[in-house]
């Protein structure tokens, strides 16, 4: 729990501390038919429209209450213990899908400061269901480059674009946010030999980009309905 609540801390920007990697698990990744379309857009969209993960400054993340606080290092903790996410991927490559998705968590619960508990968790669920299907679809893209090239590489690249969607991004920003993840596979493509770690890196900017929206625009929309 040391662990967790350190990394955690370091996210919202509480301490600064190097990178956290989670020891090595053998695990499979997700299987490519997982049920995509399965999460309910309705409960998704309980989190009050979340937003990008990677590149947002800490520093601009308001006082959390002790109650969203707590349901952060939780799903921190969820995600940190996810054998799943692992599959035939090092912890070197892992590492930056890993750090997006715990960067997106915090942020999605960071809108669930005025629901109820039971509303929480149905958001929390939500949001580290589509995380889990997503970083699970990009291990697949880093494993199938080592294995059998930038073709099959590609291919996984193709099914990742479709896969990110409520409540990474709104219901309205879905097509929009497939077609940028789109385009920034398509310049990945072109380089044959990126693999490995740094392909890893690349998806992660690429994803943090896809999934950019204002959280306080996010609130407001949740707050108008």
């Amino acid at each position: 729990m040391g662990l967790v609540r350190s990394l955690w801390k370091w996210i919202i920007g509480q301490a600064d501390l190097p990178s956290v990697r989670p020891p090595p698990r053998a695990a499979s990744v997700g299987s490519k038919n997982a049920p995509v379309d399965s999460i309910d857009p309705a409960a998704a969209n309980q989190a009050g429209v979340p937003l990008a993960g990677g590149s947002a400054d800490r520093r601009e993340h308001p006082p959390l209450s002790d109650s969203v606080s707590a349901r952060q290092e939780r799903a921190a903790e969820r995600l940190l213990e996810d054998e799943s996410l692992r599959g035939d991927v090092t912890s070197e490559q892992l590492q930056p899908l890993l750090d997006w998705a715990l960067e997106v968590s915090v942020r999605i619960i960071a809108c669930t400061g005025a629901m109820t508990d039971a509303e929480a968790q149905a958001a929390t669920d939500a949001g580290l269901a589509r995380l889990r299907l997503v970083v699970q679809a990009a291990a697949r893209a880093i494993v199938a480059m080592l294995d059998a090239g930038p073709e099959a590489r590609n291919a996984e690249l193709r099914e990742l674009s479709e896969i990110v969607g409520p409540p990474l991004v709104p219901p309205e920003a879905v097509v929009s946010s497939r077609m940028t993840l789109t385009a920034a596979f398509d310049r990945l493509a072109a380089d044959r030999s990126l693999a490995g770690a740094e392909l890893a890196q690349a998806l992660a900017a690429a994803l943090g980009r896809a999934v950019r929206n204002d959280v306080e625009e996010g609130n407001g929309r949740h707050a108008a309905e």
